[in-house]
């Protein structure tokens, strides 16, 4: 998930540029693929997750530390901060399980004086009761809270938290990523076309099945290729994007446009940047391209692509695929947006405003990383 990448990277630029010294670490039954943006420190499960098949050896338990650090390997009582950049993992689609596992046993695995901050993210809603009861548990003892918009704070204060969290209001953090000049060919593409970024959440979630949805698309692409544009395709997710992407190029033929997939969202976010205008169902590309002054339609598949619309002040380019929109009043809506330039400053304002306000949040963030963490209660 490249904006899973993204939100990493920011964490990473911003700590970076406090010249804070930091080790990071990932979890050891984390996707390969992710680990390819850490520092190789393994962070091994505690014993109560070992008692539940973790293949890792038990002695590593038994090593002394300076041996284990040695081996770039740490045990979860090393750790001194957790930063949570889950995005959008706690509510009803996603289960009271993973909040557990993300949230729920971090007793069981850290120092009790271990603080713990959820960055910027959406979350709900909480109708489920177990989610909620596991919820309540968990988030009191978290340092600080931040909802990323009113619907995510609004279903946070509804679980009675009590005094003990910090909940604040953060917006997206990732528009501070700079973007990476893409090749000449793939610039080609990109220069003055319409970009398409799909996601297989829509249908995973079951906003649409996914045939309609591929038809959807479809001609969401005809609309704007017949009116004389030419139009490029980003994954911006994995595999499953991918095959839709792929499924709906089929469907369209010869004029269906280039196909740009790469492992870096930085790269992704140069193509962005180069682009009239689009249909974005992944939402940090939403971010990179309105960050970026790129007034692209969103289509998405919870309420954080409504709250992201707004935050750039283009609450008109929100809209859902599942919603009685057809493709064709779809297509017109990316092509007045494109040649309308008070979409394109709005952007530009808002994503001065938010660098700013997220330039503020980390300074507060960052404090817990000192050896002795204030006490940020009245933050």
């Amino acid at each position: 998930n490249h904006g899973a990448v993204l939100m990493w990277l920011a964490i990473r630029q911003a700590f970076a540029e406090r010249g804070h010294s930091v080790r990071w670490v990932v979890q050891a039954d984390a996707n390969p693929r992710s680990r390819d943006w850490h520092d190789g420190w393994v962070l091994l499960p505690s014993i109560l997750e070992r008692l539940r098949g973790w293949p890792v050896a038990l002695w590593y338990f038994f090593m002394p530390k300076v041996l284990r650090s040695a081996l770039g390997v740490l045990s979860p009582r090393d750790v001194d901060v957790v930063l949570d950049a889950s995005g959008f993992a706690y509510g009803d689609d996603w289960g009271a399980l993973r909040a557990y596992r993300r949230l729920g046993n971090h007793r069981h695995r850290y120092r009790d004086n271990v603080p713990v901050v959820l960055l910027p993210q959406a979350f709900g809603p909480f109708h489920r009761p177990v989610l909620a009861a596991v919820l309540r548990a968990a988030l009191p003892r978290a340092a600080a809270i931040y909802a990323r918009d009113a619907e995510s704070e609004r279903a946070l204060n509804a679980l009675k938290l009590g005094e003990s969290p910090r909940i604040h209001r953060g917006d997206d953090f990732t528009l501070t990523v700079t973007p990476l000049n893409p090749t000449e060919v793939d610039a080609q593409h990109c220069r003055n076309s319409f970009v398409l970024v799909p996601n297989e959440m829509i249908v995973r979630t079951g906003r649409l099945d996914r045939e309609r949805y591929i038809d959807w698309l479809v001609g969401v692409a005809r609309s704007i290729i017949q009116s004389g544009n030419q139009i490029v395709w980003i994954n911006h997710g994995g595999d499953g994007d991918q095959r839709i992407i792929e499924a709906a190029r089929d469907k369209i033929g010869a004029t269906a446009g280039a196909l740009i997939s790469h492992r870096d969202p930085r790269y992704l976010k140069g193509c962005l940047q180069l682009a009239r205008g689009g249909l974005v169902s992944r939402f940090h590309a939403g971010v990179s391209a309105y960050s970026l002054g790129v007034p692209v339609v969103l289509a998405g598949w919870s309420h954080k692509y409504a709250a992201l619309a707004e935050s750039f002040h283009v609450a008109s380019l929100n809209s859902e695929t599942w919603d009685g929109n057809s493709p064709e009043d779809v297509a017109r809506t990316i092509l007045k947006a494109a040649s309308k330039p008070e979409y394109r400053a709005n952007c530009l304002q808002a994503a001065e405003v938010l660098r700013n306000q997220s330039h503020a949040m980390w300074d507060v963030c960052l404090l817990y990383t000192s050896p002795s963490p204030r006490d940020l209660s009245t933050s």
